[in-house]
């Protein structure tokens, strides 16, 4: 499975699961397009339901915000990090409707942080600047926790 063997690549040699959170989503960011031909034949109504073949989204290097989630959960939940898929309505300027992020369980302090890979990819690939975490309160409005 080269989804799986590229994420152990990626992780050979991290000691913590915070550099293997940074691994992985330092490679979906910088690896990963947004499709935004497909993000209009969704709010077309052309396609009315999606649910992303993983394989099929890793070997393209392309997707919407559900298929940049649901790949990095993969790779992180096969090196043992407990990751949720969410999607809801974010409160923020660069998402407009209907999304999909993740939340990451952190050990150390028992609690569950944001992480929006899309966004961090949108961003690198337009020359701006991103952090890992994002802000929980920007991601509250919660529809469903996969």
């Amino acid at each position: 499975d080269n989804i799986l063997k590229r994420a152990a690549e990626l992780t050979h040699g991290c000691s913590t699961e915070s550099e293997i959170v940074a691994a992985v989503h330092s490679y979906v960011v910088k690896n990963f397009t947004y499709n935004y031909d497909f993000a209009a034949q969704i709010s077309a109504g052309s396609v009315t339901s999606y649910v992303p073949d993983v394989q099929s989204v890793y070997s393209a290097k392309t997707g919407i915000c559900y298929d940049y989630s649901v790949v990095m959960a993969s790779m992180l939940r096969s090196r043992g990090i407990q990751v949720r898929v969410v999607t809801g309505y974010p409160d923020s300027s660069m998402v407009n409707g209907y999304h999909a992020w993740l939340q990451i369980y952190d050990p150390s302090s028992k609690t569950w942080y944001t992480c929006d890979p899309t966004y961090d990819s949108c961003y690198y690939h337009s020359g701006y600047s991103y952090t890992l975490k994002k802000s929980d309160s920007l991601y509250s409005n919660i529809t469903y926790i996969y």
